[in-house]
């Protein structure tokens, strides 16, 4: 009876508490990010991951039975000139199950910051900015193409990835090495 209480305890304790690694709340760049110039911890540094949060959960329909979902949230600085390929995110799934859907990747939230006369200028991503494309018979790829990034701009964008393989929990740039592999 006194394991099933220590079991009990740090159960709630674990599911009661919030773990905070970063502070990142989302859609809220400041103008300290925006008026960076170079990273601090390395000024060689062509753009950087300022957050990319994760999670992943789980869904229920009786008509497919549980999907697992891979949620990512980026922010991403652009430093320099080279560093402007990060504003064209590529993010591949599998379509190749025989016994079960393919899996499908949903983009959004996607916006360019930029630091225009000391004010935060968002621009938000349109439909043509985004596109999905087969890569082989078993692997297809969203892109994004970040609107209106320059030298300074910060990125952020969300996608998730769903899946009915529940047991190969994989998801977002792990995938590319596989596809990568395969082709």
């Amino acid at each position: 009876m006194k394991i099933i209480k220590v079991v009990l305890a740090v159960f709630l304790v674990m599911v009661i508490s919030e773990m905070k690694a970063q502070d990142f709340e989302i859609g809220k760049v400041s103008i300290k990010e925006l008026s960076e110039n170079f990273h601090p911890q390395d000024t060689t540094a062509t753009a950087t991951i300022l957050t990319k949060k994760a999670r992943t959960f789980y869904s229920y329909n009786l008509k497919n039975g549980f999907t697992v979902n891979h949620e990512y949230w980026y922010r991403i600085k652009i430093y320099k000139k080279e560093g402007l390929g990060w504003a064209n995110f590529q993010v591949p799934y599998y379509v190749g199950y025989e016994d079960l859907n393919n899996e499908s990747v949903k983009l959004s939230n996607a916006v360019t910051y930029n630091l225009e006369n000391g004010t935060v200028v968002k621009t938000k991503l349109n439909n043509e900015g985004s596109f999905k494309e087969n890569v082989n018979e078993y692997w297809s790829q969203a892109t994004i193409a970040m609107p209106n990034v320059k030298v300074g701009s910060v990125i952020e964008f969300k996608y998730i990835l769903k899946s009915e393989n529940i047991v190969k929990l994989l998801g977002g740039k792990c995938l590319l090495i596989h596809c990568c592999f395969l082709q």
